[in-house]
């Protein structure tokens, strides 16, 4: 069990989305000394905007909508900071060992000793035990061995569609580009 590790250490969560929320929940519950959260945002999103994204609705209309459209729900989606889930939330903060750190944008990490020392853009830097990465992810195709020679033949959002000037992002258009029931193309 890797949380068993973390009992009566120093631990730094990068991050602050539900990824990074919940393993620092899981590191606290887990008897960890401390957690801080290194958050490279100068303050906690609290609204969610996408919670319908969800919705049977959306979901089945989705595939109706232009390109144009498709790309701008998924653009808003990702420039819109969502925050982790008020649950997990809860589940940090009720522990008096949890930190919240904002405007702590990580930019070095180095081994001193048995610890690591974790450098921030503003100078600082902090000593802990155990850095767990909670920065979010990367959609790529191609990396997902599971996905074979195969992988290079998905069409992708930046194969079929150039957005309008200002609303580019390669992240997205590294996502595939579905058909109508959500499958491959």
């Amino acid at each position: 069990n890797h949380c068993a590790a973390l009992k009566g250490n120093r631990v730094a969560v990068v991050g602050v989305g539900a990824s990074a929320v919940d393993n620092a929940a899981e590191a606290l519950e887990h008897g960890a000394a401390e957690v801080r959260h290194l958050i490279r945002r100068k303050e906690m999103p609290t609204v969610n905007k996408m919670m319908g994204i969800g919705s049977f609705g959306f979901s089945a209309g989705f595939a109706d909508l232009s390109d144009a459209w498709r790309w701008r729900f998924m653009r808003y989606s990702f420039a819109t900071q969502t925050p982790a889930p008020h649950g997990s939330t809860l589940r940090v903060s009720r522990h008096d060992n949890a930190f919240f750190h904002f405007g702590k944008a990580v930019t070095s990490t180095q081994e001193d000793g048995d610890a690591v020392r974790v450098g921030f853009a503003d100078g600082t830097s902090y000593l802990t035990d155990f850095v767990i990465l909670g920065t979010g992810f990367t959609i790529d195709p191609l990396s997902r061995v599971e996905f074979g020679p195969t992988a290079s033949e998905i069409q992708l959002w930046e194969d079929v569609y150039a957005p309008p000037e200002g609303e580019e992002s390669a992240d997205l258009g590294r996502f595939p580009y579905l058909n109508p029931d959500f499958s491959f193309r």
